[in-house]
Formats: C-alpha cells, sequence, structure tokens
C-alpha cells in the first residue's frame, strides 16, 4: 500500500521482504524521509524514522542495460570538429592504460561500431556486386574484350584517391569507401559512354583508327563539364571539413580529376591494343 512503513513480513518462521514506496507527494520530496511514521509495538504508536534509523544517500543508476547479456554502462563523447575515428585515436592509449576491476572491460559502441558492422556487410556482398558488373559490362557489349578495357580501368580510381587523402590529410574509414565505390561508377560510365562513341563511329563507316581518334574528342568536353560540375559540387564539404563527408568528397573530387585524365588516355589506347587497330604512319617529304 502507497504510504507503508513496513520492510518486512513474517509468516511464522519464513520472512517475505517487501519492496513499498511512498505516496505520490512524497516521492519527491526527501526531507521528508525522516519524519516518516513507523508502529513500535512496545508504545504502541508511530515514531519518527530518524529516532531509530541512520538515513543517507547512495548514488546508484536508476536503470540497468544490457549488452550481449552483460550489464553496461555508456559513456559517450562527441567533438564538434573531430570525426568518431579521430576523437578515438586520441582516447584509445588513456583506455588501454586504465585497470579495470576483475569481470569490467571497454568495448566501442556507436558510430564506430556501426561504422565496423557496415563495412563487414559491404565486403560480403562486395564479390557478388562485382560479378554482377562484369556480367552486365559482358552482356552489354557481347564483348570480353570491350568489357575488359572498362575493368582494368578501374585501378586508376586508386591514383587519384591515394593523392587525394594524401594532400587533404583524409582519414581512411567507411565514407571513403563508399566514396571509392561512387567513384567506380563514374569511371565505368565514362568508359561505357567513351567505348560506346566508338563503335558508333565504326558502325557509321569512320575508319579504325579515325573512329577511335574522333570519339577520344567528342567526348572530351562533355566529360570533363561533368566532372568539373561534380567537383564544384563537392567543394563545400571540402572547404568546411565536414566531420562526416570530408573524407568521402575529398577522394571522390581528385580521383574524379585525375582518373577522369587517365580515362580518356588510356581507354583509346587499349582500345587500339586490344582490336589491334594500326595507327597510320607520318610519310616524310624528304
Amino acid at each position: 500500500i502507497d504510504g507503508a512503513t513496513i520492510t518486512e513480513y513474517r509468516a511464522g518462521d519464513t520472512v517475505i521482504p517487501v519492496v513499498v514506496r511512498g505516496i505520490e507527494r512524497e516521492r519527491e520530496d526527501l526531507t521528508a524521509v525522516p519524519g516518516l511514521g513507523v508502529y513500535s509495538q512496545t508504545s504502541e504508536k508511530n515514531v519518527p524514522l530518524s529516532q531509530i534509523a541512520r538515513i543517507y544517500g547512495i548514488g546508484e543508476v536508476d536503470q540497468i542495460h544490457r549488452y550481449n547479456q552483460e550489464r553496461t554502462i555508456t559513456v559517450s563523447a562527441i567533438h564538434q570538429t573531430l570525426t568518431a575515428g579521430e576523437l578515438f585515436e586520441r582516447l584509445q592509449p588513456i583506455l588501454n592504460n586504465m585497470d579495470f576491476p576483475p569481470g569490467h572491460h571497454w568495448e566501442v559502441g556507436g558510430e564506430l561500431e556501426d561504422s565496423a558492422d557496415a563495412q563487414s556487410k559491404l565486403l560480403y556482398w562486395f564479390p557478388l556486386c562485382f560479378l554482377l558488373i562484369i556480367a552486365l559490362l559482358i552482356w552489354q557489349f557481347n564483348s570480353f574484350r570491350r568489357a575488359g578495357i572498362i575493368l582494368i580501368t578501374l585501378p586508376l580510381i586508386l591514383i587519384g584517391a591515394v593523392v587525394g587523402m594524401l594532400i587533404m590529410r583524409a582519414d581512411f574509414g567507411f565514407m571513403v569507401i563508399l566514396g571509392l565505390l561512387s567513384l567506380a561508377g563514374v569511371i565505368i560510365n565514362n568508359g561505357i559512354v567513351l567505348i560506346d562513341k566508338i563503335e558508333g563511329n565504326r558502325s557509321e563507316g569512320s575508319g579504325d583508327y579515325d573512329a577511335v581518334v574522333s570519339a577520344a574528342i567528342s567526348r572530351v568536353r562533355p566529360i570533363l563539364m561533368s566532372v568539373t560540375t561534380t567537383v564544384l559540387g563537392l567543394l563545400p564539404l571540402i572547404l568546411s571539413k565536414d566531420p562526416l563527408f570530408y573524407g568521402l568528397a575529398s577522394v571522390m573530387a581528385w580521383g574524379l580529376a585525375i582518373g577522369t585524365i587517365f580515362t580518356l588516355v588510356i581507354v583509346p589506347t587499349l582500345y587500339t591494343l586490344f582490336f589491334r587497330v594500326e595507327i597510320p604512319r607520318i610519310r616524310s617529304t624528304n
């Protein structure tokens, strides 16, 4: 019953503990606790609790949280400019040197834990998705060589991405991996457009060498315009050093700028090699 002061109930030789709580108006007023009445069998009247007990407070958690069936206390840290990875890198030496009681340990959670889970799932499905991309390219061009030209250009994105990370001092993480995947999609698209233009020129009756040169020249402007607008769109994230998207923006901007230049050169070169396009010789007038 609310307001009762009974702490235990005896039924013969059995003691049954009873948990009670005060009435609603007394629950938030700790000063009223010493004045609570306790019934005395000897005097047959209520006496203040302060006469028979020493009252003091003990700080305890109001809720018990569990993680993997273990009691857990969550400590959060947020910084206005540092990313979660940078902040943890600074805190890790302190955590490693802390002495915990037996049975106690610390684990990383929050954004870092979610990022690790996302990376593991990404790596799990990546091989299947990559095989689907290869199958799609082969089906689209109906040729292993044309699909191979595009796939060979994919490592070119790593050159620009690594240069961007070194110059911009961006940390490698999940967002950078996401940027690399997005960058791969753009480079593949540029390669498809370029090869499709070469095939279109050949179907119109152009010579093999002229078809390659004409396609490379005609595609330079639209590809560069697309890359330029994309890089300009990423500049606000780079200049503001956005804690979440800074690495992604840096990798994509530098990867697009450098990878596109390589693509415009490497794809026509590989096409002439794979299909044995003869380069006309310049005759000497002497």
